[in-house]
Parts: C-alpha cells; structure tokens; sequence
C-alpha cells in the first residue's frame, strides 16, 4: 500500500483538499506526546476495528502512528482498505516525519469527535459541514 510522505500531506492541508487524518497512538502515547497533527482526530487501534464504520468513504483517510516504519498504520489501512475504505495511506514516519519538518501540531486536549476534516485554520472546535460524528466511546 502506497504511503504518503508529511510533504504530500501538509500540500494537501494547505490547498484545502479535505482529507482525513486519523492519530492511532495509544492513550499511553499521547499522554506521553499531546500533540496531533492538525486536523487529526484520536482513535486508538481497538478503537478502529469497532468504529470503522463511521470513516467517510468518500475522501483520502491518512493513519499515522508513532512506531518504527509506522507498521500500525499499516496494519490499519490494510484493514480498513479490506472493510470498503479504498482510499487509505499511511503516514510515511508517522507523527516523527512530520514533526522533522517542523509541520504546526495542535494540543490533544482539544480532541475532535468528528471524521470530518476541517480546512486548515480553523478552530478544532469549528463544527463540521458534513460527514459522520463521533460520539466519545463508553
């Protein structure tokens, strides 16, 4: 599967295309690392495979994890190519190429609950136009 360097994407933030950007780092990780890339919303791993559902299928999904050679997020979009989301890559470095590229990163306690990209700029808060919401799980 093809990834997506931090170049490719910070481009496509920047032109405004909307895309989805999913953080699958553990909740020990973040805690450890509270930055996301902007725009990004936290589903853990476990989280992925009761909720993919809810991943809109009609733009570019981008995973990022914070492992060598970003193997979870490989594993993801595998997975989530198999369940209909056909246009998934993973982050090529994960978070650690994108912060090499001194990229902006947003606090992780103002989390998003929607799959729904925002354009670059815009609050985390800003309510999306479309596209699933994501409760906060039980």
């Amino acid at each position: 599967m093809a990834r997506i360097t931090a170049a490719e994407l910070r481009r496509k933030q920047v032109a405004g295309e909307e895309v989805v950007i999913i953080d699958l780092r553990s909740g020990e990780d973040l805690a450890l690392d509270p930055s996301l890339i902007p725009g990004a919303v936290h589903l853990g791993m476990e989280e992925i495979e009761h909720r993919h559902q809810e991943i809109p299928r009609d733009r570019e999904v981008i995973v990022y994890c914070s492992c060598p050679n970003e193997v979870s997020s490989a594993r993801v979009a595998l997975s989530l190519h198999r369940r209909g989301v056909t246009r998934v890559r993973p982050l090529l470095g994960g978070i650690d190429a994108w912060r090499e590229l001194n990229y902006p990163l947003e606090p992780a306690s103002r989390p998003r609950k929607s799959l729904t990209p925002i354009h670059p700029g815009a609050a985390a808060q800003d309510k999306p136009t479309s596209g699933a919401n994501l409760p906060k799980a039980a």
